[in-house]
Parts: C-alpha cells; structure tokens; sequence
C-alpha cells in the first residue's frame, strides 16, 4: 500500500521535529525521523497494525494509530489501498482537541 501525509499531518510532525531539534538536540530529532520513517515502511506492508483510535471511534471513518516515542501518535484512516496519515499527535495534548481536528 502507498503511505500518504496529508498537509496538516505534515506540519504537525514539522513543527515536533524543530521543537524536538531547539529543545532536545539535532540527535533527538533524527531518531525521532527514523521512527516514524521506519512506521510508514511498516504502515505500507501491514496498514492494520495499528490499533483503531479510541478517541475517535465513534465516527463514520475508521480511524488508526501508532504511538511514536512514547509521547506522539501517528493517527491514519485506510482507503482505496492507500494509508492516510491525517494527524501527527503529540499525547500531551488535550485529547478534545484531536476530535475537533480530526474531520470525516
């Protein structure tokens, strides 16, 4: 299966690698990269791995995750043979905010 970020995923996984890299050094930042690098491979050969997302399991879509480093989650809906990854989630944050940003 192809593995696709959407935009907002993107930036999301942007803005957590430079405050990993301003906060916790350039070293942290890549083993975070090589993480989620090493989850798209996963994602790809096996798209039903990850767990489905207790938070958002009352929706239409089916929505899955991956926890990354124990303090992010990657957050991905399967469909037409191609992995979404629709939010790149840090587990600090308030999870009412994860319903809100996620839209079906």
């Amino acid at each position: 299966m192809k593995v696709v970020w959407m935009s907002k995923a993107r930036r999301s996984f942007v803005k957590t690698l430079k405050y990993v890299q301003e906060h916790f050094g350039v070293g942290v930042a890549l083993a975070l990269y090589d993480e989620v690098d090493a989850n798209n491979d996963y994602l790809a050969k096996n798209p039903y791995m990850g767990k489905i997302e207790p938070l958002l399991e009352e929706r239409a879509i089916e929505y899955h995750c991956m926890i990354v480093k124990k303090l992010n989650k990657i957050i991905y809906r399967i469909d037409n043979n191609c992995v979404y990854i629709v939010d790149f989630w840090n587990l600090r944050m308030n999870p009412e905010k994860l319903r809100n940003r996620i839209k079906d």
